[in-house]
């Protein structure tokens, strides 16, 4: 199951809705690699209002569920959520509703600036979904009910989570959210239990997590990493401080190749790992050229312009490629496609223009800027890049884990 949850009150074109379409595209894709692996059922869930919802099946056989209400159960409880600013950040508490599905066993979810299958994986899908299947199982044994990663910016980042959903979990969610109003601060966090070093579990992975010291916030002693206010804070506090029932996808026990043998008929871990990447500082929708015509842009220091731009432009035609490529009714509205590929081709212009006005060669970058060029740099959460397989710091984060709850018992 992946979870996409993102509701607008305002659904714009170029920098919602048309980027929904790739990243469906690519949920599909990885779906039914999971599916053809596992002889599992396997869906795609999009919490998304702005495209037409209802469920339809894939041409790869993966039921798309297009969901344009909130549940009800979460209306009431995100309403304190919604003049805190930016407007969106009630909508990112939806995150939450993942742990409470119950009729499957794994959930994955996943914001909707990531790129779940990336272009050099694509042929290697069969690799690809054994290793999630791999994944699952190493979650399955922590006797965690959910696996994240860490990042410079925060212990646990909210763009990529796999869940074992839990009602019981859920619901006392439920419950610390109503009581959220006034129940945050940057000294004592949520539900105002207390200060960092007070109340982080010693064997939590965050003491760790930055090569093998403390996460920065330790550092200040405050609750003030990324979104700590909201879903990075919350999921934290429900899954690592209250209930203890959360980890670094890096501290999962490693499956050892009898394991393999065993649990999957191969001789050990494929050959490529599953990784993703993800699109920080959206540019589908953050300083982007578009329109009928080129509008005037505030252009970055001239350091930044071929950095910023090399971003927007890759993102733009691998969109654009794979949109052009998607005909398939369950995943895009033919109408919608059309009008995506003309704002896709007006940006792409407009693009060009501040470049060559730069004196950076446009052409150059659209020969040799691809999305994992530009973006598969470890820029995001290094989970993207070092793969459950490699070592961070000269030895795994799952033997420092094992080494840390072994010292503090």
């Amino acid at each position: 199951i992946f979870m996409f949850a993102y509701y607008r009150k305002g659904c714009h074109q170029f920098g919602v809705t048309c980027p929904s379409y790739f990243w469906v595209q690519r949920a599909d894709l990885l779906a039914s690699a999971i599916s053809r692996v596992s002889a599992r059922e396997v869906a795609v869930d999009m919490f998304f209002n702005c495209v037409p919802p209802g469920i339809k099946e894939s041409r790869h056989n993966v039921t798309v569920r297009v969901h344009a209400e909130l549940p009800p159960e979460m209306k009431p409880v995100l309403n304190p959520f919604r003049d805190r600013e930016p407007p969106e950040y009630w909508i990112i508490m939806l995150k939450w509703v993942a742990v409470s599905l119950t009729d499957v066993e794994y959930v994955i979810n996943v914001d909707y600036d990531m790129d779940l299958l990336l272009p050099s994986l694509q042929p290697h899908w069969r690799d690809v979904g054994l290793d999630f299947l791999g994944t699952f199982e190493r979650l399955r044994r922590s006797g965690y009910l959910a696996a994240s990663n860490s990042d410079w910016s925060s212990p646990l980042n909210g763009g990529f989570i796999i869940f074992r959903p839990s009602r019981a979990l859920f619901l006392d969610g439920v419950k610390v959210m109503r009581r959220a109003e006034g129940g945050w601060n940057s000294t004592h966090g949520w539900e105002l239990l207390g200060r960092p070093r007070d109340v982080v579990p010693p064997a939590d992975t965050s003491w760790i997590s930055n090569g093998g010291r403390p996460h920065a916030f330790f550092k200040r002693n405050e609750w003030s990493f990324v979104a700590a206010e909201i879903d990075q804070g919350f999921l934290f506090h429900m899954l690592r401080v209250r209930n203890q029932v959360g980890t670094d996808l890096g501290a999962l026990p490693e499956l050892d190749r009898r394991d393999w043998q065993r649990l999957f008929s191969v001789e050990g871990p494929p050959e490529h790992r599953w990784r993703l990447s993800h699109f920080y500082n959206k540019p589908f929708f953050r300083g982007v050229p578009m329109g009928p015509s080129c509008p005037k842009v505030t252009v970055p220091k001239p350091g930044k312009v071929r950095n910023t731009f090399a971003k927007q432009l890759a993102w733009n035609l691998e969109a654009s490629r794979t949109v052009e490529a998607l005909t398939d009714p369950a995943l895009v509205d033919g109408r919608q496609r059309k009008l995506c590929l003309t704002l896709w081709k007006t940006s792409r212009k407009c693009i060009r223009q501040v470049l060559s006005a730069h004196e950076v060669d446009p052409g150059w970058l659209e020969a040799h800027q691809t999305v994992e060029s530009v973006y598969g740099r470890p820029e995001f959460l290094k989970a993207w890049t070092w793969m459950p397989h490699k070592k961070r710091h000269g030895e795994k984060l799952s033997e420092r884990a094992s080494a840390l709850r072994d010292t503090r018992r």
